[in-house]
């Protein structure tokens, strides 16, 4: 199926497992360029960290996408758009 979306951007949530892998997939293969957010894409515990600014240091960071607390939004999402990283925040940003 020729849907004429290559080239086009996405995102996918929930893409680890079950509609949403299947979604990705399906796009994947009509040419969008993806960003996916899952729980379960095979991150190891040394991979885990609660310091968001170790995360935003890395050299292979893309984008960020945050499902954290109302409060930390801000801080986060600033320091992010400072870096010159896509955001998606997915609640408004309170400072």
């Amino acid at each position: 199926m020729d849907l004429q979306i290559a080239g086009r951007c996405g995102l996918v949530t929930g893409a680890s497992a079950g509609i949403g892998r299947g979604i990705a997939l399906a796009l994947g293969r009509e040419g969008v360029r993806l960003a996916i957010a899952g729980r379960r894409f095979g991150v190891t515990e040394a991979d885990r960290t609660a310091d968001w600014r170790a995360v935003l240091a890395r050299g292979d960071i893309d984008a960020v996408g945050m499902a954290v607390g109302p409060a930390q939004h801000h801080e986060i999402g600033l320091a992010a758009v400072a870096r010159g990283l896509p955001a998606f925040i997915e609640k408004p940003p309170a400072p």
